[in-house]
């Protein structure tokens, strides 16, 4: 009777064992798939700002437009860009308040960073901004004032300001997409 009983307390503790194992056996394949993988990179990632505007009238009334962005611990540099085809400033003579383009760039306290203004044609590359920023919503601001006209298409006043946003992140092998951890 008691080998019965010895048989029986090794069958159940060899269920329990096994039924275990798979649970435990896990630990170390994990560990040694991870230990096979590569290691993540640091890479930077751009997110752009873009307004553009062609004027396709004459506008009386400045047309103005506000886009903001999200600035974080993790964004490395700003860079801000605008051009400007103002045909009616480009002959001068006092034209500064009828044709104009004015950007402003404010970080999440209301300060302003950047603030240009273009009467003429042409365009404007400004410094990049480095750490430390101010986290939060920051704020592009354009105002401007220009003309055109449809019927012969000859005259159509434009802008682009562009805001580029560099940002770190981890880009994990097997992975499409960077992470912000």
């Amino acid at each position: 009777m008691n080998s019965r009983t010895a048989m029986y307390a090794f069958g159940m503790f060899s269920i329990l064992l096994m039924s275990n194992m798979g649970c435990i056996g896990l630990v170390p394949a994990r560990e040694i798939i991870e230990g096979m993988r590569e290691e993540p990179k640091l890479e930077e990632l751009e997110f752009k700002v873009n307004i553009n505007h062609t004027f396709v009238d004459i506008q009386l009334t400045p047309f103005v437009i506000q886009e903001t962005f999200e600035v974080d611990s993790r964004v490395t540099e700003i860079k801000a860009f605008m051009q400007a085809s103002l045909r009616v400033g480009d002959f001068g003579g006092g034209t500064e308040d009828f044709n104009y383009v004015e950007a402003t760039l404010s970080d999440s306290n209301g300060t302003t960073i950047w603030s240009q203004r273009l009467t003429e044609s042409g365009a404007q590359k400004v410094p990049t901004f480095t750490p430390p920023f101010a986290d939060g919503t920051w704020t592009l601001r354009i105002e401007s004032r220009g003309y055109g006209e449809e019927l012969l298409g000859l005259q159509k006043d434009s802008f682009q300001v562009i805001i580029t946003v560099t940002k770190e992140c981890w880009k994990y092998p097997q992975e499409e997409v960077c992470s912000f951890d």
